[in-house]
C-alpha cells in the first residue's frame, strides 16, 4: 500500500518517488513488527474461551487497520504534504 501511494504520487520526479519508498519501508516494517507483539501479547493474555476470541477480533482489527493507517500517515509525512502545501 505504502509503495503504491508514493509511486503514484504523480507530481514528484521518479527519484523522488523511490526515495520515498526507500526511507518509509524501514518504518512499515517497524510499524507491522509492533503490531504484531501487540496482537501475540493480547492473544498470549487471553485465558478462557470468551477472552480468546475477543482477543482474536482485537488482533485481527490491529493487523488490518495499522498496516493501513501508518502507511497513509507515513506516505503524507513523507510525501504528501508538499502536494497539500502547495494547493493551500
Amino acid at each position: 500500500m505504502f509503495a503504491a501511494l508514493c509511486l503514484a504520487s504523480g507530481w514528484t520526479p521518479w527519484p523522488r518517488r523511490l526515495q520515498a519508498v526507500l526511507i518509509g519501508a524501514p518504518i512499515m516494517v517497524i510499524s507491522e513488527i509492533a503490531a504484531l507483539s501487540l496482537a501475540m501479547i493480547a492473544l498470549i493474555g487471553a485465558g478462557d474461551p470468551v477472552k480468546q476470541a475477543e482477543a482474536g477480533r482485537l488482533t485481527d482489527g490491529l493487523i488490518r487497520v495499522t498496516g493501513l493507517a501508518v502507511a497513509a500517515a507515513v506516505w503524507f509525512v513523507v510525501l504528501g504534504r508538499t502536494r497539500i502545501g502547495s494547493r493551500a
